[in-house]
Parts: C-alpha cells; structure tokens; sequence
C-alpha cells in the first residue's frame, strides 16, 4: 500500500473493499507482542494513506498463523480477522489452468467457501475471468463483504507510511514490491 498508493486508490475507486495483511508479511508467530502490533497498524495506516480515507476493518494473517495475542488484540481494536477454506496454491503454481482446476476440485468438494488467490502473481491474473466463469456456471456467488464502520487508526502507530520506511522484516526475506498484476481489471457485471 505504501509503495504503490496509486493502485490503492484505483482498487478503492472501482467499489473493492480494502483491507490489510500487514506491514511486510512476517510469521507473527515469531514476533512480539509489540512488533506484532506494530505490523498491524503500520498496515493500516499505509491502507488508508493510499485510499484517502479509512479502511474496513478486515485482517488476514500472513500465512494464516494466527495467536492468541494476536487474536485478543484484533478483538479489543474491532477488527474481523479473516481465514480461508481453500488455498489455490497460486504461490505454488505458475499455471493459470492449474489454479482453476484446484479451485474448482476444491469447491466441487466442500461446496462453499473463500478462496486464498495472491494478486501480485501474473498466473492469478490469468486465472481468475476463467474461475469467476466457472464459479457463475456453477451456481455460486461472489460476495463483496462491507463493513458496519471503518477502522479507526491508533495513536502511537503513526509510522512513516511510505516507499522509504520499511517495517523490521526477518533478515533471511527479501521484501519485493511488485505492482498487483490486477491494475485496471475490472470485476465482470454480472
């Protein structure tokens, strides 16, 4: 959000709901309590720096590694944490018609679901007007969640949302901001 707030705001002007997945995506499994946290709201300050407002208050773990603390912290800041029930294993597979053959097979399994699709990732891009149509020819629904009220920052966070800050991240990780491969899609009308 930080380094591309340009796409932030297109995403945010084409109706999408916005919410965040921290700073710089460590295991917060390995963090503590305050650098925890601090990946937290330093998300969504960047969030609602690049849309121009505040953001829904929605939150995924990296990695879906969530804690106990982690957990009481987003609960006490109103903030609805968001898990998955399929994994496309787009991070895995480069392959557009692998992606949606996974999901399908998935979906064709449990029925229902939200599925885990990574936008920085060309294959997703290339997969999704095909899982979108095969989600629509089989009877599913898309379902744009929007919340009650935004997510309010919190003081003692305001850390320097921009290209220059960079959140601790482990040594052994190579952050990489790469432009979402979704820039100036458009969902289909349906």
């Amino acid at each position: 959000a930080a380094a591309h707030p340009d796409v932030v705001r297109e995403m945010d002007a084409q109706g999408h709901t916005i919410g965040t997945h921290t700073w710089s995506h460590p295991n917060l499994r390995r963090l503590s309590d305050e650098k925890m946290r601090g990946q937290i709201e330093a998300a969504f300050i960047a969030a609602e720096t690049g849309a121009g407002h505040p953001i829904a208050p929605f939150f995924r773990y990296p990695y879906l590694s969530h804690t106990p603390a982690g957990d009481t912290y987003l609960q006490s800041r109103n903030i609805a944490q968001f898990a998955i029930d399929i994994d496309s294993l787009d991070w895995r597979s480069r392959n557009a018609q692998s992606i949606v053959r996974r999901i399908a097979a998935s979906l064709n399994q449990r029925g229902k679901g939200i599925i885990l699709l990574h936008d920085i990732h060309p294959s997703t891009a290339a997969a999704l007007p095909a899982v979108l149509a095969w989600l629509k020819s089989n009877g599913y629904r898309v379902v744009h969640l929007r919340p009650k009220a935004p997510a309010a920052t919190v003081a003692g966070y305001e850390v320097p949302a921009s290209k220059e800050h960079r959140y601790a991240a482990p040594a052994r990780r190579r952050v990489v901001h790469a432009k979402p491969a979704l820039t100036g899609w458009k969902w289909p009308a349906w």
